[in-house]
């Protein structure tokens, strides 16, 4: 049975898979890695994913989304024409086209798959990708987080080395730190830390509100059309933008063209907070393993968004180390995933390599203090600490707070805040006392595992009577639940993969329309018309030469557009 790795990013994934000759990255309908995370529901009710649907986000930004893993987890709908999708359910779409490539690439039927998270994904985020996974009829033998799937793709061939690393992963959307160390074949997590609404996007989003500033400009000044042509913008100008070089933004707002020109000292500049919140997570990682910078071997980038020239340069002075890169930072991630497959599958060709994990959050239960005189509800005693290694099993006794009290509700949280009502709920444990009484003992036991499963058994001293609660990363949906989500989503149709090619040519040339005026517009408009017309005859071969002119043609539209 094959097992595949995905890379589900913010802003784009991919889907691997451990073989007989190693890692195989597996290319999607149109021949690429990376597909884009980006979910569009066209004129004929039809899904669109990848990179169709992210030429949408210009042309018809009403009906597309993207950047929404960000939200898992949480309760946000995303409305799609007059559909409402929930991020769990535009992140099935992903799983289900990458499934799909995987498939068509083995001629097989998929069903398992490691998936990777940020490593500072909560219990709710985590549960809410393998929610995801089970829409697109996909089995989770594994959540591995991304930092640590990175090190298993650098760590493949070097596995003699004995060194210590910070692994900085910059993605579309997330930000996470992972303080590693390797030695004798072992890789070992020692501390992570994150934040999960810093990434690229908020790059991207600081030079949008500068670019608006210096002309005077409100975000809502912009159509939405407007909006997505400016971000297409600016995100070429971040691919874009050398050191030697201003880089040049260019948009237009009604029937006015605009162009700001910005250099790399002044995006620095624009960019310091976002680095600033970089800066704290990374020293709180170092902190927790009890290291400085000075005692790091290697510093190695992945993520998207760490291909960003004044982001390497900031890590270098801060770390004081050249930042290594040489397994291309999208693709890292993807790897390791497949990796990791190979590891549950007892593959031997990687039975030299063990990774060991921490816990991303101080996991514990809620208590009542008394201080002077009085009691404190509500506060947060930890049971195991953020960054202990796993598995880990802790031991902890407590006691009734009145003498009228015949129960203990014990409940569960995960966070690093002082009161539980700061913290996530992630389960809860009664257990009936055999009398009333402060004077009886409860032994609380909390194991976790490296499958993210926690074990909490509560043992009354006087009787020995257990009770006990499992609480699982990625609970799993219900039958039911099932059965309405697939029934919801049965009625909506996936658009047919053997033409996404041309597909992606002609939502390419509406995006391109929309960002141009005037005869270049008419122009696009009668070429897209002549390519259209050729499809419909449905004559394959001069489908495949009208579709070589028509992409030549666009290519070379998109460096007029401005």
């Amino acid at each position: 049975m094959t097992i595949i790795g995905i890379d589900l990013g913010t802003s784009n994934s991919l889907v691997s898979c451990w073989t007989e000759e190693g890692v195989k990255l597996i290319p999607n309908v149109l021949g690429d890695y990376l597909t884009p995370s980006v979910v569009s529901l066209d004129e004929n009710n039809q899904i669109l994913v990848g990179k169709i649907a992210k030429e949408r986000l210009v042309s018809h930004p009403e009906k597309t989304a993207a950047a929404f893993k960000r939200f898992m987890g949480t309760e946000k709908k995303y409305k799609l024409g007059n559909t409402y999708f929930s991020p769990v359910e535009l992140s099935s779409f992903i799983l289900s086209s990458l499934k799909k490539d995987a498939e068509t690439f083995f001629n097989e039927t998929i069903t398992e798959a490691v998936i990777t998270v940020p490593a500072y994904f909560n219990n709710l985020q985590r549960e809410a990708t393998i929610q995801a996974a089970q829409l697109s009829r996909l089995n989770v033998v594994g959540l591995i987080s991304e930092p640590t799937a990175a090190a298993l793709a650098y760590g493949i061939h070097d596995l003699n080395q004995d060194i210590s690393f910070a692994m900085i992963d910059l993605g579309g959307g997330t930000f996470d730190v992972s303080i590693m160390e390797m030695f004798e074949g072992v890789m070992q997590v020692n501390a992570i830390s994150g934040d999960n609404f810093l990434g690229g996007e908020n790059f991207t989003q600081e030079i949008i509100e500068f670019v608006l500033k210096e002309k005077d400009l409100n975000i809502e000044d912009l159509s939405a059309d407007e909006k997505g042509i400016l971000t297409k913008a600016v995100e070429t100008y971040k691919k874009e933008l050398n050191p030697q070089i201003d880089g040049e933004i260019s948009f237009r707002c009604g029937e006015t063209r605009y162009s700001v020109s910005i250099d790399s000292k002044q995006l620095t500049g624009i960019c310091e907070p976002l680095f600033l919140r970089m800066r704290n997570i990374i020293l709180k990682a170092l902190k927790d393993s009890n290291l400085s910078v000075h005692d790091l071997d290697k510093v190695i980038l992945i993520g998207g968004a760490t291909k960003l020239s004044i982001v390497q340069d900031y890590l270098r002075h801060l770390l004081l180390k050249f930042p290594y890169t040489e397994i291309n930072p999208d693709e890292a991630v993807g790897i390791g995933a497949s990796i990791q497959a190979a590891l549950i599958s007892r593959n031997e060709d990687v039975s030299e390599m063990m990774m060991t994990d921490v816990c991303g959050f101080s996991l514990g239960v809620e208590v009542v203090a008394k201080f002077q005189n009085s009691y404190r509800e509500g506060l947060f005693s930890p049971m195991v600490e953020r960054n202990s290694t796993i598995p880990i099993s802790i031991e902890r006794l407590f006691t009734p707070v009145s003498e009228e009290q015949d129960e203990i509700h014990f409940q569960i949280y995960q966070g690093e805040n002082r009161f539980v009502k700061d913290n996530l709920k992630i389960g809860d444990l009664k257990i009936l006392l055999p009398r009333k009484g402060k004077d009886q003992a409860i032994l609380v036991r909390f194991t976790y595992d490296t499958n993210g499963v926690l074990e909490v058994i509560a043992k009354i001293s006087e009787t020995g009577e257990e009770k006990q609660l499992y609480i699982q990363q990625g609970s799993q949906l219900s039958t039911e639940e099932l059965k309405k989500s697939f029934a919801r989503l049965s009625k909506l149709k996936i658009h047919p993969r053997e033409r996404e090619e041309n597909k992606y040519l002609i939502a390419k040339a509406n995006r391109i329309y929309a960002e141009s005026l005037g005869e270049k517009r008419d122009f696009i408009q009668k070429v897209t018309n002549e390519f259209e017309i050729v499809l419909e005859k449905q004559n394959d071969h001069d489908i495949k030469h009208a579709a070589k002119n028509f992409a030549d043609l666009l290519n070379d539209l998109e460096k007029e557009v401005f």
